[in-house]
This record gives C-alpha cells, structure tokens and sequence, in this order.
C-alpha cells in the first residue's frame, strides 16, 4: 500500500493505493443515521466539500438516501468511491448475492467501488461463504474488491 496525494477542481486529498490499484481516500464521510431530505442534503454537501469516499451499509438502511445524494451532488460518479456492508444475517452465499444486488436497487447505482462484510462473525463461521459471494459478485461486476468493516486479528487466524 502506497499513500499519494491529489489536487483535483482546487481539493487535496490523500489516498491509498491498494495493491489491486484501487485509490482509497484517507478519510470518508460517513452516513449512518442520514436519512431522508436532510440526509440527502448533508451528503450533497459532504461531496461539494470534497469527500470522495462515501460510506453506508444495508443496515443503516439508507442507501437510497446516499443514492439520491450522488445523483443530486453534480460530481461525475466515476470520482466517487462508495462503499456499504452486507450484513451478517445474508452470509449464506445465495442469500449475500441477492442482499447485495438489492442495496444496488435501493441506491439506485450499477455498482459498489468497495464492499464489506460488517462484522465477520467467526461464531456463525459462515463469513468465508459471504467472502466467496463477495468474490462471486466482483467478477459479475457488482462490486469492486472486498474485505471486513469490523474484526479483531484474532478472527482471520487460521
């Protein structure tokens, strides 16, 4: 992982590189609990200021919110980065495709630059299931790479 900056329309910002390429903003707006119009407005806003990583998951239930925002924003999508999790109660693999693509409808987007697994959780131990789903997805072009929101390093411990 590499660490660069750009200065793009007059904002700097500094990103990772993952090995794959993919540019991850250093910092990210978060949307959890933006909801409705005023939701929409503070994610406009958050995207005029300059954020380029955008944040939500099927459980903040409120992708169509963070949808509408992009749409509304005036930024080309293709200078965004947004990300949502799936959550652990759709980790069989039929199940996470389908949690997946209907985030996708609920926001209103062709796509996921970036999507987690919310929390793994080794107990269920069904998160390498979802981890295939998540790999499933990229290659139908869902989604771009994928990984887990939330783990201790405990829990990839094989």
């Amino acid at each position: 992982m590499t660490v660069e900056a750009v200065t793009e329309r007059g904002l700097h910002m500094e990103y990772y590189r993952l090995r794959d390429g993919l540019q991850l903003p250093k910092v990210g707006f978060g949307t959890y609990k933006l909801n409705g119009t005023n939701g929409v407005r503070a994610i406009e806003s958050a995207i005029n200021q300059g954020y380029r990583l955008i944040d939500t998951a099927y459980n903040y239930e409120n992708e169509g919110t963070v949808g509408a925002a992009i749409r509304g924003a005036g930024v080309p999508r293709s200078e965004l980065l947004v990300t949502s999790k799936l959550p652990g109660r759709y980790y069989h693999r039929a199940a996470a495709i389908d949690a997946l693509k209907e985030s996708l409808y609920r926001a209103g987007l062709d796509y996921f630059d970036l999507y987690l697994l919310h929390w793994p959780n080794p107990r269920k131990d069904l998160y390498v299931e979802a981890w295939q789903a998540l790999i499933d997805a990229q290659q139908f072009g869902w989604c771009g790479p994928s990984g887990s929101a939330t783990s201790y390093p405990t829990t990839w411990t094989v």
